[in-house]
């Protein structure tokens, strides 16, 4: 059936601000009392100074220590943080991660273990002065503080340890509490005194802060690395990956007698689209399109191949023969890999590119050879993540093709994972050799989805040129990547300057399909839609709205869901994807992204919702729509109420639309700064795209934009003017 329509734009303007809600959580119900907390927490205390107490003084610079505090389980959410008693020790949070504990007492019917373990960095005077006033403490505030808390100890030099039995020519990362701060200068100085007495040294190869981070790639003396790991500011010392194997695999139906046409007419000359990879070949038909640059050393050709098919892929998709080839942009080849050089000096060549080149579009189909961790960002994740949290970036990075965890950096929250497909068919599953999630919490859904990437089990391959414009079979997420990114392009180029990078992602993620035969964590939110007017346009049974917005921390507001003034007969399916970006506390997994949104569908805007005594309340009746359930599979996950905290919400459902009357969602934007309450009076751009369907095929297409006539209107496509050559 023939589209005919296109999505309707301006759904911002169905956004107005509500009415804010009232507080309806009660009182805290304590698990313990004041004094049995401040004896458990003594004894604690004493047993965190005897352990320090045995360590070199010079392990602990001006008289510091870091030191482990878990939060009773009951109390993880952010308000109820012991901000209060930290302060008046002038104790300082340097950083948390998850963990999980056995309280001794719970709350009743709850059996919670998964809590936060926050680093708090204290005086050693401070900290005495801690354990002996303990039981005198009058201030109301302090004493709830004191009784949040379920455990104090020692931050042991075997949990920083991330590694087993090196071998003896390994390079190390080691990873400091400490910000780019005058004030904290001394903790790197005073670790190489600290070393010294050990008898050893740190060959330090290259040093970097993000947030509250000091990564460090060095060599050690493998002896000493437990010693070295008593130094109190360390958070942890792993094994320093290389570069991921990036090796092009071809197979040997290379073919040089191909006839192309190449149509031009779809270039958009103003958009900036960056390739980090492996090189370029300016002697290929390709650099037409492609503006390359060299920022390596030792100008080996060894990636060249990887480099020219990345290009391919990203400007021409996959090739099919005798396919008209469809560019949507120029490029710019950055190359930035070669062997000699480790894997944070070509993360610094990316960082110094973006912090002074004006890009919009990326891709990644490179990185270190490492999964993530739950523990811990990797240093590639937080520089990434710093940039493209400004929202000013549309970025696909590979998964990895290990069939294990999805490689760091693709736990980006603010750029896209990019798994492989073993098909462009209808018939499709995830291909073999593409890594799964899931991702970090927040990040869980990793990869964000997959697209054809080929699959050498299957017998099919991902055609892309090489350096002697000769057609190659090869598989990768490395090429599933730019595949997707051209769809992104594309879809710009196509329909408008106005889309932003969110709103591009929204479409994508909209727009993927599910598998019965693959699980969400091994393929995402699905299969992407590589058909750009297919996402683009919709039936006469449907409407596809498009909002564009931005909101205030802390208010309310409805965003209306646009419904025509005629009866409907049957179900309605709505689907809705919500995507925006966030800032990120690399020293804070739990708590990594700092912007959070929550979406509430209220379908019917005359029914209340129920008290528990049965009176009606002010507030409309809300219904399940972005449920948690759907999104993570761990108890603890939906404990945590993790999903405040994702940058995108996507789901759909079914529901008989003689129930629905004027219905919308109430949303809600949430700040938070180092895991705690954020004092900020910030703004929010999201992307919010709406499918609403008749399952019976009732037109409600041309009704509601009669109705929104001078609200909605339909996105217009771009007409280019070019030429086509035949290759």
């Amino acid at each position: 059936m023939e589209k005919n329509n296109f999505i309707l734009i301006n759904g911002e303007k169905l956004i107005l601000k509500a009415q804010p809600k009232k507080n309806s959580g009660g009182e805290r119900q304590e698990v313990y009392t004041f004094e049995e907390s401040a004896e458990r927490l003594q004894k604690n205390l004493d047993q965190l100074i005897e352990y320090i107490n045995k360590l070199p003084n010079e392990a602990m610079p001006q008289n510091k220590v870091v030191f482990s505090l878990y939060v009773h389980p009951a109390y993880i959410a952010k308000s109820h943080f012991p901000v209060n008693i930290l302060k008046k020790y002038s104790a300082k949070v340097v950083g948390s991660k998850y963990s999980e504990i056995n309280p001794e007492k719970q709350l009743p019917n709850q059996d919670k273990k998964d809590t936060n373990v926050y680093y708090i960095l204290i005086s050693r005077g401070n900290l005495e002065n801690f354990r002996n006033e303990i039981f005198n403490l009058n201030q109301k505030n302090h004493k709830t503080d004191i009784q949040t808390i379920e455990k104090i100890k020692p931050f042991y030099n075997n949990e920083k340890i991330k590694f087993e039995d090196p071998l003896d020519n390994e390079e190390y990362e080691i990873v400091l509490h400490s910000f780019n701060d005058p004030e904290d200068s001394y903790i790197l100085k005073d670790l190489s005194k600290y070393t010294k007495i050990l008898n050893t040294k740190i060959i330090n190869e290259f040093t970097d802060n993000v947030d509250g981070l000091t990564f460090i790639h060095a060599k050690l003396d493998k002896e000493k690395i437990k010693n070295i790991a008593d130094y109190t500011f360390i958070r942890a010392i792993r094994i320093a990956q290389r570069i991921r194997n990036i090796s092009i695999r071809s197979d040997s139906d290379t073919t040089s007698n191909n006839k192309f046409t190449l149509n031009t007419d779809y270039i958009d000359h103003s958009l900036n689209v960056a390739i980090f990879d492996g090189g370029f070949n300016s002697n290929s038909f390709m650099n037409q399109f492609v503006e390359y640059e060299d920022h390596t050393i030792s100008k080996s050709n060894k990636y060249i191949n990887h480099g020219i098919g990345v290009t391919s892929a990203c400007l021409f998709g996959h090739i099919e023969d005798e396919e008209e080839l469809i560019p949507y942009s120029n490029i710019k080849n950055y190359k930035i890999l070669e062997d000699s050089c480790s894997s944070y000096s070509i993360l610094k060549r990316i960082d110094k590119i973006l912090r002074y080149e004006d890009i919009e579009f990326i891709n990644l189909s490179i990185g270190p050879n490492q999964t993530i961790e739950d523990d811990d960002v990797h240093y590639w994740t937080a520089v990434l993540d710093k940039h493209f949290s400004t929202g000013d970036y549309f970025t696909c990075i590979a998964a990895g093709n290990s069939n294990e965890r999805v490689h760091v950096p693709s736990d980006c929250v603010n750029a896209m994972a990019i798994g492989s497909a073993n098909s462009n068919s209808n018939i499709w599953d995830r291909a073999f050799y593409s890594n799964i999630g899931p991702g970090r919490s927040p990040g869980f859904i990793k990869p964000d989805g997959i697209a054809f990437g080929g699959d050498s089990k299957n017998n099919k391959m991902f055609y892309v040129f090489n350096e002697y414009d000769n057609l190659i079979g090869t598989q990768g997420t490395s090429f599933a990547s730019p595949y997707v990114l051209r769809t992104a392009i594309g879809i710009k180029a196509k329909y408008g300057s106005n889309l932003l990078p969110i709103t591009l992602k929204a479409i994508l993620i909209h727009h993927a399909e599910q598998s019965g035969n693959s699980s969400q964590e091994k393929i995402g939110w699905g299969r992407f839609n590589m058909n750009i007017d297919d996402m683009m346009t919709c039936h006469n049974h449907e409407i596809k709205v498009l909002y564009q917005g931005k909101i205030n921390v802390k208010e309310y507001y409805r965003a209306e869901i646009p419904l025509p003034d005629i009866d409907i007969e049957g179900m309605l399916k709505i689907k809705a994807t919500f995507c925006f970006s966030s800032s990120t506390d690399a020293e804070h997994p739990p708590s990594y992204t700092n912007h959070g949104l929550v979406a509430t569908f209220i379908p019917h805007s005359e029914k209340k919702q129920k008290r528990k005594n049965g009176d009606l309340s002010e507030s409309n009746k809300t219904d399940s729509f972005f449920s948690s359930s759907e999104m993570y599979t761990s108890e603890q996950e939906l404990r945590r109420d993790s999903q405040k905290w994702e940058t995108v919400l996507h789901s759909e459902k079914r529901k008989q639309a003689s129930g629905l009357y004027k219905p919308y969602f109430e949303i809600k934007y949430h700040e938070r700064a180092k895991g705690s309450d954020s004092s900020d009076t910030g703004e929010l751009a999201f992307s919010l795209i709406l499918t609403i369907e008749s399952e019976k095929g009732v037109d409600i297409f041309n009704p509601v934009q009669i109705k929104y006539a001078n609200i909605l209107e339909q996105i217009q496509p771009k007409i280019n003017i070019g030429t086509k050559i035949t290759l």
